[in-house]
Protein backbone atom coordinates (compact mmCIF):
# COMPACT_ATOMS: atom_id res chain seq x y z
CA UNK A 1 0.00 0.00 0.00
CA UNK A 2 3.00 2.17 1.25
CA UNK A 3 4.50 1.86 -2.36
CA UNK A 4 1.14 2.15 -4.35
CA UNK A 5 0.89 5.75 -2.23
CA UNK A 6 4.74 6.33 -3.16
CA UNK A 7 4.02 6.29 -7.15
CA UNK A 8 0.31 7.57 -6.79
CA UNK A 9 2.21 11.05 -5.56
CA UNK A 10 4.79 10.72 -8.07
CA UNK A 11 2.42 10.50 -10.72
CA UNK A 12 0.96 13.35 -9.82
CA UNK A 13 4.26 14.99 -9.38
CA UNK A 14 4.97 14.37 -12.85
CA UNK A 15 1.86 16.98 -14.15
CA UNK A 16 4.76 19.95 -12.83
CA UNK A 17 7.82 21.61 -13.86
CA UNK A 18 10.38 20.66 -11.36
CA UNK A 19 13.46 22.55 -10.50
CA UNK A 20 16.22 21.78 -7.55
CA UNK A 21 17.03 24.80 -5.45
CA UNK A 22 19.32 24.22 -1.58
CA UNK A 23 18.30 20.81 -1.79
CA UNK A 24 14.51 21.34 -1.86
CA UNK A 25 12.32 20.64 -4.81
CA UNK A 26 10.39 23.93 -6.04
CA UNK A 27 7.71 23.03 -8.80
CA UNK A 28 5.47 25.81 -10.42
CA UNK A 29 2.33 24.32 -11.56
CA UNK A 30 0.57 26.30 -14.69
CA UNK A 31 -2.49 24.42 -15.24
CA UNK A 32 -5.33 25.28 -13.36
CA UNK A 33 -7.73 22.11 -14.05
CA UNK A 34 -5.47 20.58 -12.43
CA UNK A 35 -3.72 23.21 -10.04
CA UNK A 36 -5.77 22.25 -6.68
CA UNK A 37 -5.03 18.99 -6.96
CA UNK A 38 -1.30 19.08 -7.11
CA UNK A 39 -1.27 21.69 -4.10
CA UNK A 40 -3.56 19.31 -2.33
CA UNK A 41 -0.68 16.55 -3.04
CA UNK A 42 2.04 19.25 -1.82
CA UNK A 43 0.20 20.00 1.07
CA UNK A 44 -1.19 16.24 1.99
CA UNK A 45 1.65 13.91 0.14
CA UNK A 46 -2.34 12.38 -1.22
CA UNK A 47 -3.43 12.38 -5.03
CA UNK A 48 -5.52 15.45 -5.09
CA UNK A 49 -7.64 13.60 -7.24
CA UNK A 50 -8.75 11.19 -3.77
CA UNK A 51 -10.76 14.35 -2.66
CA UNK A 52 -13.04 14.48 -5.81
CA UNK A 53 -16.42 12.87 -4.76
CA UNK A 54 -15.62 12.97 -1.15
CA UNK A 55 -18.61 13.60 1.60
CA UNK A 56 -21.11 16.48 0.69
CA UNK A 57 -19.33 19.01 -0.36
CA UNK A 58 -16.17 17.82 -2.26
CA UNK A 59 -16.40 17.71 -6.22
CA UNK A 60 -19.47 19.23 -7.99
CA UNK A 61 -22.59 20.07 -6.76
CA UNK A 62 -21.79 20.57 -2.81
CA UNK A 63 -24.86 20.90 -0.57
CA UNK A 64 -25.71 19.96 3.23
CA UNK A 65 -24.11 19.07 6.30
CA UNK A 66 -19.81 18.43 6.13
CA UNK A 67 -20.19 15.04 7.19
CA UNK A 68 -16.24 15.62 8.74
CA UNK A 69 -13.39 18.08 8.74
CA UNK A 70 -12.42 16.84 5.31
CA UNK A 71 -15.74 17.84 4.10
CA UNK A 72 -15.89 21.26 5.61
CA UNK A 73 -12.35 22.62 4.36
CA UNK A 74 -14.72 21.56 0.85
CA UNK A 75 -17.44 23.71 1.82
CA UNK A 76 -15.09 26.68 3.10
CA UNK A 77 -13.16 26.25 -0.35
CA UNK A 78 -16.52 26.52 -2.16
CA UNK A 79 -17.35 29.03 -0.37
CA UNK A 80 -14.11 31.05 -0.67
CA UNK A 81 -14.68 30.67 -4.87
CA UNK A 82 -18.26 31.86 -4.52
CA UNK A 83 -17.18 34.86 -2.77
CA UNK A 84 -14.31 35.65 -5.46
CA UNK A 85 -16.57 34.85 -8.38
CA UNK A 86 -19.00 37.32 -7.03
CA UNK A 87 -16.35 39.84 -6.54
CA UNK A 88 -12.79 40.21 -7.98
CA UNK A 89 -13.58 37.68 -10.42
CA UNK A 90 -16.38 38.50 -11.68
CA UNK A 91 -16.00 38.39 -15.07
CA UNK A 92 -13.46 35.63 -15.29
CA UNK A 93 -14.08 31.53 -15.52
CA UNK A 94 -12.16 30.80 -12.36
CA UNK A 95 -11.59 27.03 -13.20
CA UNK A 96 -10.07 27.95 -16.49
CA UNK A 97 -7.94 31.14 -14.93
CA UNK A 98 -4.27 30.05 -14.18
CA UNK A 99 -2.05 31.21 -11.40
CA UNK A 100 1.78 31.05 -10.24
CA UNK A 101 2.53 29.32 -6.96
CA UNK A 102 5.57 27.33 -5.45
CA UNK A 103 5.38 24.40 -3.63
CA UNK A 104 8.37 23.29 -1.63
CA UNK A 105 9.14 20.06 0.05
CA UNK A 106 11.76 17.43 0.71
CA UNK A 107 11.41 13.77 0.61
CA UNK A 108 10.71 11.94 2.38
CA UNK A 109 7.28 13.70 2.65
CA UNK A 110 5.85 15.08 5.30
CA UNK A 111 2.92 17.80 5.53
CA UNK A 112 5.12 19.72 8.19
CA UNK A 113 7.96 20.09 5.40
CA UNK A 114 6.17 21.78 3.05
CA UNK A 115 5.39 25.08 2.33
CA UNK A 116 3.18 26.73 -0.55
CA UNK A 117 2.95 29.84 -1.52
CA UNK A 118 1.51 32.06 -4.05
CA UNK A 119 3.30 34.41 -6.27
CA UNK A 120 1.34 37.69 -5.40
CA UNK A 121 3.89 39.52 -7.75
CA UNK A 122 2.91 37.29 -11.15
CA UNK A 123 -0.98 37.43 -9.96
CA UNK A 124 -3.44 39.87 -10.65
CA UNK A 125 -5.95 40.19 -8.02
CA UNK A 126 -8.46 37.42 -9.40
CA UNK A 127 -5.27 35.08 -9.75
CA UNK A 128 -4.30 35.58 -6.41
CA UNK A 129 -7.51 35.62 -4.86
CA UNK A 130 -8.05 31.57 -6.54
CA UNK A 131 -4.39 31.17 -5.40
CA UNK A 132 -4.89 31.60 -1.50
CA UNK A 133 -8.44 29.89 -2.30
CA UNK A 134 -6.58 26.92 -3.05
CA UNK A 135 -3.66 27.09 -0.73
CA UNK A 136 -6.13 27.59 2.26
CA UNK A 137 -7.97 24.37 1.60
CA UNK A 138 -4.99 22.05 0.55
CA UNK A 139 -3.66 23.52 4.29
CA UNK A 140 -7.25 22.75 5.48
CA UNK A 141 -6.97 18.98 4.12
CA UNK A 142 -3.55 18.47 5.76
CA UNK A 143 -4.66 19.28 9.09
CA UNK A 144 -7.86 17.07 8.63
CA UNK A 145 -8.38 13.42 8.63
CA UNK A 146 -8.59 11.72 5.64
CA UNK A 147 -11.53 9.24 6.05
CA UNK A 148 -11.65 6.54 2.95
CA UNK A 149 -15.63 5.21 4.16
CA UNK A 150 -16.87 8.96 2.89
CA UNK A 151 -14.92 8.53 -0.81
CA UNK A 152 -17.80 8.60 -3.63
CA UNK A 153 -20.40 9.60 -1.02
CA UNK A 154 -23.89 9.34 -2.04
CA UNK A 155 -24.26 12.88 -2.04
CA UNK A 156 -28.33 12.43 -3.40
CA UNK A 157 -29.02 10.04 -0.79
CA UNK A 158 -26.97 11.25 2.19
CA UNK A 159 -27.23 14.96 2.17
Amino acid sequence: MELLLRVLVMTSLLLARTTSENGKLQRVEEQNFVQFAVMVTCATSLPGFLFNDYGCHCGLGGKGTPVDDVDRCCQIHDECYDSIIAGVCRNDIVYLTTYKYTCKYRWPWSSASSSITCDASKNDACRQSLCECDRNGALCFARSKYNIGNTFYDKNGKC
